[in-house]
């Protein structure tokens, strides 16, 4: 199999539909985010979240998030610290929340016109936030206040504003305090994705590069050692596992 071909995996709390998304007013598709004790499971069709104890197996509430019909996704960050679920839904400005102990949601407007995808950092206590319109640039709020700290500028153009992408990457790197933003530019070739890596202790583009690849990722996760020792054939898994 492919995995037992490959070094490394990749390690991610999400998992979103990778097709074309059809639009609907009822359902689908759907995309799923995971942490130690919750599943959310969004239907970008419907406009809601489901949640669902990742213990117990059982549906705890479905919330309603935005109108139905809309093919972007909805962006969830779990914070199982302060029992919150912080989601946006591409379509507006609004951030709302989902409060763990009541399960009971809560939008708060935002200044900005649509909020696109989400990063929440834990350990800082931070909230960075994607303007879409009307400016596109990243917010970071205190995540208990949900106050204001800074917002960081970026350049080239977001895919989700621009084409069928449900949201655009963004994702945190722990190891150097820093968040990779896929972007594109029109050079070298219309449409170029461009990752920029954006240092959160000076909240600016320290490096930013051409990705050749000919196929335009759709998701960015960390990577972690194969457990399965690469170029194992089956029989080999097989006969270390007595069987």
């Amino acid at each position: 199999s492919k995995m037992t071909r490959t070094s490394y995996l990749a390690l991610s709390h999400s998992f979103l539909y990778g097709g074309v998304a059809v639009p609907s007013l009822q359902s689908s598709p759907f995309d799923l985010y995971l942490s130690r004790h919750f599943l959310c499971v969004t239907d970008r069709g419907g406009g809601t979240l489901t949640l669902i104890d990742a213990n117990r197996y059982e549906k705890i509430n479905t919330f309603s998030i935005r109108p139905c019909g809309s093919t972007k996704a909805i962006n969830v960050a779990i914070d199982e610290k302060t029992q919150r679920i912080f989601v946006t839904d591409q379509v507006t400005g609004y951030l709302h929340l989902i409060d763990l102990e009541k399960y009971e949601l809560t939008s708060y407007p935002t200044e900005a016109a649509i909020l696109g995808n989400l990063i929440l950092n834990p350990e800082q206590e931070c909230l960075y936030l994607l303007v879409l319109k009307p400016r596109p640039h990243l917010k970071c709020l205190d995540s208990n206040t949900l106050t204001h700290l800074f917002d960081i500028p970026f350049k080239g153009y977001l895919f989700s504003m621009d084409s069928i992408d449900p949201c655009d990457i963004l994702t945190y790197l722990p190891a150097n305090n820093s968040l990779v933003l896929m972007t594109y530019s029109m050079t070298p070739a219309p449409l170029t994705p461009v990752y920029q890596v954006i240092a959160l202790h000076t909240s600016q583009v320290i490096h930013e590069q051409i990705i050749a690849a000919p196929i335009k990722p759709i998701s960015l996760s960390r990577a972690f050692k194969n457990p399965i020792t690469p170029h194992q054939t089956l029989e080999q898994l097989l006969l270390e596992a007595n069987l």
